[in-house]
C-alpha cells in the first residue's frame, strides 16, 4: 500500500509518512490525522488542541482497548435512548466477522498515543460493508475527530472492496444524524431489523474514497487502559 495518502477535502488530511506509533509496541506504523480547523463546530469557539493530530490503527475487536471503547459505546447509548439500550435486542456482531477481508475495528489515537475513539466494519454483502459502533470520547468531541474517524472508515472500507457503506442510527442520537448527513449519506429502506434504530444511511464509494490509502496494522497494546 503506498503511503502518500492525501484526502483533499478541507475537513481534513492524511499526512503521508508513517510514524512509529506512541503507547504501543514500536512495530507499530500508523499514518498522522490532523484536524484542519481550529474552531469547535458546536459553539466556534477556537480550541488550542484542535490541530492535534490522531492516528488511525487497526487492532482485533478481541484486543483490551477495542473492549473497553466498546464498553463506553455502550454505557453512552443506553444512557441516551429512552428506556435504555440492550445488546442482545440490538444487531449482534460476531468477532470473526471483523477480521479482514470481511471487517475492522479502528481505533482512533490522541497525539500521545490514548485511545479516543473507535469504529467497526463489517461486510454486509458483495461490495457492501457496514459501519458499527462508532465513538468519540467526551473529551475528544468538538475538534473533527467523528468526521476523521468516519472519513477513515470509509477509506478502510473502499481498501476492502466495497463499494458503498451503510449505517443505521436512532433518532434520539442527533449528532450522529448529523455527522451521516454532512458527510453525504443519503436515507434508505430498513435494510436489518434493528429495534433501536429509526434511520438507515447509505453513501457509494466514488473514486476520492477508493483512491485513499491507510496503513492498517495489528498492534498489541504495551500499556493497560
Amino acid at each position: 500500500m503506498s503511503p502518500d495518502v492525501q484526502l483533499e477535502r478541507p475537513v481534513a488530511s492524511f499526512d503521508g509518512e508513517p510514524t512509529p506509533s506512541r503507547g504501543w509496541t514500536d512495530d507499530v506504523t500508523e499514518h498522522r490525522i490532523a484536524s484542519a480547523g481550529g474552531a469547535d463546530r458546536r459553539t466556534g469557539s477556537e480550541h488550542p488542541e484542535a490541530r492535534d493530530e490522531y492516528s488511525l490503527i487497526s487492532v482485533p475487536a478481541s484486543d483490551e482497548v477495542a473492549k473497553l471503547l466498546i464498553a463506553e459505546y455502550l454505557e453512552a447509548v443506553d444512557e441516551a435512548l429512552p428506556g435504555g439500550f440492550d445488546p442482545s435486542r440490538s444487531v449482534q456482531i460476531a468477532e470473526d466477522e471483523l477480521p479482514s477481508p470481511t471487517g475492522d475495528f479502528l481505533v482512533a489515537l490522541d497525539g500521545t498515543g490514548t485511545p479516543v475513539g473507535c469504529g467497526a466494519l463489517r461486510q454486509e454483502r458483495e461490495g457492501v460493508y457496514e459501519i458499527k459502533r462508532m465513538w468519540v470520547r467526551p473529551a475528544a468531541r468538538g475538534r473533527g475527530l467523528g468526521r476523521l474517524l468516519l472519513e477513515g472508515l470509509e477509506a478502510r472500507a473502499a481498501e476492502l472492496g466495497a463499494a458503498e457503506v451503510v449505517l443505521d442510527t436512532s433518532e434520539h442520537l442527533q449528532a450522529a444524524l448529523g455527522l451521516y448527513r454532512g458527510a453525504g449519506y443519503v436515507e434508505i429502506a430498513a435494510y436489518n431489523e434493528n429495534p433501536y434504530a429509526s434511520h438507515w444511511f447509505r453513501k457509494r464509494l466514488g473514486r476520492e474514497s477508493s483512491e485513499l490509502t491507510l496503513s492498517v496494522v495489528h498492534p498489541r497494546p504495551c500499556f493497560t487502559p
